[in-house]
């Protein structure tokens, strides 16, 4: 079975493992899959894999899927170069490792941070360009918030988008969760395959969409109301991915929540 799990919020919280988390992937390696899917932007694919191992996860580089990683082979494969970022000033260099970045010609706009974390006369250009250019628009996820390690939740990329959206009347094409891009990026094939995330929008009914089980886990962002809201019927719920094992018994014998 092709296990993927999210990071932020179901393996870990911050600078902190879940209780079990490490146990639960070392063990499920045994048997299993596994491949680490997330859609953080504030970091490099490199980085990100150092944080996981420092953290006790063990895994290699060919086993995350980030949207930088995906925007990176899906840019080389349709010829696309010369890229509009919409990010952090910070983060300019550390795409520039991986990316021809261009804010004058680009061929292509990339939604790449959250509201607020960029100069504001970036996102006029950007919208400038959208409008006298026949040029794409990507996004690195259409999330609507995550949670902090404070507890609070932050505004993420996909309120953004729905504005550049909106204002310039185009559609982005997502390489984020929960698109078929991203997923095809990271599994051969989507049968046998389940998603463990926290995210009941985005990670679990993103990756039902698409054929893949989905089980959630009530860390991280994981919000009751929201859920129960939501109208959401993920495969199945858990409270932490300590209760992976035994959930995954269940899937195998086609359970599922009524």
């Amino acid at each position: 079975m092709n296990i993927c799990f999210d990071l932020d919020g179901t393996l870990y919280l911050g600078d902190h493992p879940i209780p079990g988390a490490v146990e639960t992937v070392e063990h499920l390696c045994k048997n299993h899959n596994i491949i680490f899917v997330s859609n953080t932007i504030s970091s490099l694919p490199e980085d990100i894999l150092s944080k996981l191992r420092s953290l006790g996860f063990k895994l290699d580089i060919e086993k995350l899927s980030t949207p930088i990683s995906v925007a990176s082979k899906y840019f080389k494969n349709h010829h696309i170069d010369d890229i509009f970022f919409l990010v952090r000033e910070e983060m300019v260099g550390k795409l520039s490792t991986c990316f021809n970045i261009d804010f004058d010609n680009p061929k292509a706009i990339v939604i790449a941070d959250e509201p607020g974390s960029f100069r504001f006369d970036h996102l006029e250009k950007a919208f400038n360009l959208l409008l006298t250019k026949n040029i794409p628009l990507f996004t690195f996820a259409v999330n609507r918030f995550y949670r902090l390690p404070d507890g609070n939740m932050k505004m993420d990329l996909g309120p953004l988008n729905a504005q550049l959206e909106y204002a310039t009347g185009r559609k982005s094409v997502n390489l984020g969760k929960p698109s078929q891009i991203f997923f095809s990026h990271a599994l051969d094939n989507f049968s046998n395959s389940v998603m463990v995330g926290d995210d009941v929008e985005f990670d679990i009914k993103g990756a039902m969409s698409h054929g893949i089980k989905g089980i959630l886990v009530k860390t991280g962002k994981f919000d009751q109301i929201f859920f129960n809201q939501s109208g959401i019927k993920p495969d199945l719920v858990i409270e932490s991915i300590a209760d992976l094992p035994t959930a995954l018994k269940k899937i195998l014998i086609g359970y599922s929540l009524p």
